[in-house]
């Protein structure tokens, strides 16, 4: 069980101002956890937001791209159930 557990079964009236006076607030515990990483733990990490980012960012691409063909496909065949197509004839003429 870690100290913060502790306390707040020791102390079940703790409020959250409570505890950040005496543990300090997420932010303040998440830098100092950071600071206190090796250097090859912070780059596994970094690495491992990145390929998320890369990831998400790819998947959102590919869902749009679907999107995108999908309408322009539904259009097409909207205008050339319409009777708008334009066949156009290209001969040696030009």
């Amino acid at each position: 069980m870690n100290l913060c557990a502790i306390y707040v079964e020791e102390n079940p009236t703790a409020n959250e101002s409570e505890l950040a006076f005496y543990f300090g607030t997420p932010e303040q515990y998440s830098s100092e956890y950071i600071a206190n990483l090796e250097d090859g733990e912070k780059v596994r990490l970094l690495s491992k937001n990145k390929f998320i980012k890369r990831v998400v960012a790819i998947g959102l691409a590919v869902v749009v791209l679907i999107i995108a063909v999908g309408t322009a496909a539904i259009v097409i065949d909207s205008l050339n159930s319409s009777g708008h197509s334009h066949d156009v004839e290209i001969g040696e003429d030009l």
